[in-house]
């Protein structure tokens, strides 16, 4: 998937205040603050309140060293990253998902109190007052997108038969029917060319059979003998 829309440092950890975790007593002071630091100067919220963090200081948030954190960067799934000017940003699930891998793979430990603590930093940033309302305005617009794709997309490409059938297209009983499906795929949820213009009784098909990306739906199409052109352009619009 293409990332090229998104902003990852559009709205800095210092530009809005959140929840400081308090760390334990028996916890070093310096080792704290440099875990605070960390989180504060690489995370950022993008417009839709999702958090990315800048690897700079990965190996700080993680507890490991300088070598280990740029392995783990680089094997994080490209999809999950976004380079800008010489740093890379990789989204903040990513990064919550290898903290609590390593504090499940760690006993009772100083290190395993540490990464508990980055841990709560993460947390705290994520339910900040600007991450909520960022990501309550993207999905209020994502739904009121969503109201306009099936208009859109048939005035752009002037559809005049169901897209996967072959059909005459029944415009007032048709539905723009998502490729990667709406839920799951919120990234590509407004985007036009992640659907195809439908008859009613074809997206029921789809929608009964729980059809959630081009897969299953190319599956979906060899079994039904419906059209399977749409695929490659998909591949071609979405696929790095």
């Amino acid at each position: 998937m293409k990332n090229n829309e998104i902003v990852p440092y559009a709205h800095p950890a210092k530009s809005f205040s959140y929840d400081i975790p308090e760390a334990e007593q028996n916890q070093y002071k310096g080792t704290v603050t440099a875990i605070k630091n960390a989180w504060e100067n690489s995370t950022s919220l993008d417009n839709t309140g999702q958090l990315w963090i800048d690897t700079d200081n990965l190996h700080t948030i993680l507890r490991t060293s300088k070598g280990n954190a740029r392995y783990i960067a680089a094997s994080i799934s490209e999809d999950s990253k976004i380079s800008y000017k010489k740093k890379v940003f990789v989204r903040g699930y990513e990064i919550i998902k290898l903290l609590d891998k390593l504090i499940q793979e760690s006993g009772p430990s100083t290190k395993n109190d540490y990464l508990r603590y980055s841990e709560k930093y993460y947390a705290a940033l994520r339910d900040s007052d600007k991450g909520k309302l960022l990501r309550a305005n993207a999905e209020k617009a994502l739904l009121e997108a969503k109201k306009t794709l099936k208009k859109r997309r048939i005035k752009t490409y002037k559809i005049k038969f169901d897209e996967l059938t072959g059909l005459a297209l029944d415009t007032k009983n048709s539905d723009f029917s998502h490729i990667r499906s709406f839920s799951l795929f919120p990234g590509l949820a407004d985007n036009i060319n992640n659907g195809l213009i439908v008859n009613k009784n074809t997206h029921k098909i789809i929608t009964e059979k729980n059809i959630n990306d081009e897969e299953e739906l190319y599956d979906l199409c060899i079994e039904m003998n419906w059209q399977t052109s749409w695929y490659d352009e998909f591949k071609e619009n979405f696929i790095a």
